[in-house]
This record gives structure tokens, C-alpha cells and sequence, in this order.
């Protein structure tokens, strides 16, 4: 069982190795920044801290319900309210902007289209449909599948219990996935087959198996449940799946971002067994505390420096690159760390004075 404050410290760190991650992945979008095919790929693939990201919430968010019942029975109003004060302020305020910076790029705002992708940004539902999965807010159809997750919760505390049960969940999650995408890649509800490719990427279904790998890290590492025995009937049907994809030339059981899931997750579980003092130390675990606001921040940078051609100074590649990131990641934590002090930490307190007055309110009738 893991102490209260290793677990603060590993887990801060892997956000902020997975929002470095993110902004690596995105400055290099930008630009092939190598000239080399296999540093461009793994530049470029640093989206997928995205996924370490969903791993990192499932996990802390079961810790966090089965310490906090211990004290009190849980309420879901009160997860909701908690949940909204994290998420919203700030990613209304990145909707806001995000919406100024559309215009600035001389794109129209307030079509028919624009609002409507508005409208699903501000209901956290942009990863719901296949025009607005790529809408107003950059990245934003991560933060719509996290709060869609949310959703889920309330029945998962109650339904998944332990390691073997979180074990079925991931089974269930992969067999739902290839259903849904067996479907809908057969009967696309729009002819634009862009967006439809796009909308089976990041829609829930596809990304629930990538938070099912955090539940099942939850039990393994901080329930000390790694000598469960699984039923027969489990191995059977992973190694089915595993024989299955190795024998196939298709990804439809396990596509890229699932098996990068779990190859994070076994990072994941690293982190938390040696919990090194190296790779956690104070300044990742500062960059994973405004990892949020991070993440919004620092699209608006990268456009801001390419527009006013900070970028791509230097004849070097290497050297060009290396400025790139660096200048990115340093203005973004300046403004996301104003940010995470004036619009998160307030706005969380908030969301706490709320519960804490609903429950006064309860007790006093």
C-alpha cells in the first residue's frame, strides 16, 4: 500500500511528463523538425500523452472515491459539482478565446456550424459528433471524452470492486469497441469521410478501454492485489485477442491507441513501484499540478510564436526544434501557472464551498 504522499508525488509527475509529451507531439506538427523519419514519427506521436492522461485520472479518481467513503457516503451531486468547478472555468475561458482566435485567423465565428460546435464545447459534448469533434477548442475533444467518463463514474464505483472485476471491464470495453466500430465503419452517419474517421478516433467508445487500463492500475497498485488469481475463462478470451490481432494484418481489436495504453500503463506502474527520485522531482510535479491549464495554454502559444514568426530562426533543424520547445513550454507554464492560481485553485474552492453548504443545508432540515 502506498503512502498519501508518494502517491501525490508519482502521480503529479506523470502529468507532467504526459503534458511535456503533448506539447512535443504538437510543437513538431507544426513543422517536420528532423530530418529523420523516425524522429518525426515519435515527435510527432507525443499526442499520446493524451492517453497517460486518461490513465492518470481513472486511477486517482477510484483512489480518491475509496478514501473519501471512508468519511462519507458518496454522493454523486457532490462528484458533479467537484468535477464541473475542476474542468469548466477554465476550459470556458480557453472557449472564449479559442473563438477571438478563429476570428483572428479570418475564419467566421458565429455561422450556423460555429455555434452549434459552441454550444456542444460549453455541454463538454464536442467528442459527440462528427462535425464538432474537431471544433472550437484545440485538443478539446479530450476534455469532452474525460467529462463523459464522469458520467459513467457513479455506476463504475458501484459495479467494479476489485481487480478481477476491473479486468472484465477492460475485456468488455476492447468487445464493445470492435461492435460499435464493426458498425459504424459499415454505416457512417455523414459522407464526409474525413470527419467520420476522426469521430470514431475520439469518441468515447474508442478511448473507454485506455481508462479501464487506470481502474485496473487503481486495484493492482494501491489495493495490493497483484497475487488475485484471474478465472480461466479471462485468459482465455485476452489471449484470444492477442492471437487474433498478432494473426491479422487489421488493428480493429487493438488499435494503436490502446496498445500504446498499455505500454503506458505498465509506465505507470513504474512510477508508482520505484517512484525514482530522478524522474519525480519538484519541477515535473510543479509542471503536472497546471497540467490542465497547460494543455489549454499551450495551443494558443504555439500559434501566437508561429504567427509572429518566432519559430524557425536558426538554419539547424536540431537547433530550430530545440528552440521550438523550449520557448513554447517555458511561456506556456508562465501563463498556465497565473492561470491554475487565479481561475483553478479559486473556482475548485468554489465548487467546495457549494458541497459544503449543500450538506449544512441537508443536515439543518
Amino acid at each position: 500500500m502506498l503512502k498519501e504522499s508518494q502517491k501525490l508525488r508519482f502521480i503529479d509527475a506523470l502529468r507532467g511528463y504526459a503534458i511535456l509529451a503533448v506539447i512535443l507531439g504538437h510543437v513538431a506538427q507544426n513543422g517536420a523538425p528532423l530530418n529523420s523519419d523516425l524522429g518525426n514519427i515519435l515527435l510527432v506521436r507525443g499526442d499520446r500523452g493524451v492517453q497517460l492522461f486518461f490513465i492518470v485520472s481513472a486511477m486517482t479518481l477510484f483512489y480518491s472515491f475509496n478514501v473519501s467513503k471512508e468519511v462519507r457516503p458518496f454522493s454523486a451531486k457532490d462528484f458533479f459539482i467537484r468535477r464541473f468547478f475542476r474542468l469548466a472555468p477554465m476550459f470556458y475561458i480557453g472557449i472564449v478565446y479559442f473563438s477571438f482566435q478563429k476570428f483572428h485567423q479570418g475564419q467566421s465565428v458565429y455561422n450556423f456550424d460555429n455555434i452549434f460546435s459552441m454550444l456542444s464545447a460549453f455541454a463538454f459534448m464536442q467528442s459527440a459528433h462528427p462535425y464538432w469533434v474537431s471544433g472550437l477548442v484545440p485538443g478539446g475533444w479530450s476534455i469532452s471524452v474525460e467529462f463523459q467518463f464522469y458520467l459513467l463514474l457513479p455506476f463504475l464505483f458501484y459495479f467494479i470492486r476489485n481487480q478481477k472485476q476491473a479486468f472484465n471491464l477492460f475485456l468488455f470495453s476492447i468487445i464493445l469497441r470492435v461492435g460499435l466500430q464493426s458498425i459504424l465503419l459499415s454505416h457512417p452517419f455523414v459522407s464526409n469521410p474525413w470527419y467520420w474517421q476522426s469521430f470514431l478516433i475520439y469518441y468515447l467508445p474508442n478511448q473507454f478501454p485506455t481508462f479501464t487500463i487506470g481502474i485496473f492500475l487503481y486495484f493492482f497498485i494501491f489495493k495490493d492485489e497483484s497475487k488475485s488469481e484471474f478465472n480461466s475463462w479471462q485468459l482465455i478470451i485476452l489471449i484470444a485477442i492477442l492471437l487474433f490481432q498478432s494473426a491479422s494484418a487489421s488493428n480493429l481489436l487493438i488499435p494503436e491507441n490502446i496498445s500504446v495504453s498499455l505500454l503506458l500503463g505498465v509506465i505507470v506502474w513504474i512510477f508508482a513501484k520505484y517512484n525514482n527520485r530522478i524522474l519525480v522531482n519538484p519541477i515535473i510535479n510543479f509542471i503536472g499540478k497546471i497540467s490542465f491549464s497547460l494543455y489549454l495554454v499551450h495551443f494558443a502559444v504555439v500559434y501566437w510564436l508561429n504567427y509572429l514568426h518566432i519559430f524557425d530562426l536558426f538554419q539547424n533543424t536540431y537547433v530550430n526544434f530545440i528552440n521550438k520547445v523550449f520557448t513554447t513550454t517555458v511561456i506556456s507554464v508562465g501563463l498556465s501557472n497565473l492561470f491554475y492560481n487565479l481561475i483553478e485553485v479559486p473556482f475548485q474552492k468554489i465548487g467546495l464551498r457549494l458541497i459544503n453548504h449543500k450538506s449544512k443545508v441537508a443536515k439543518a432540515n
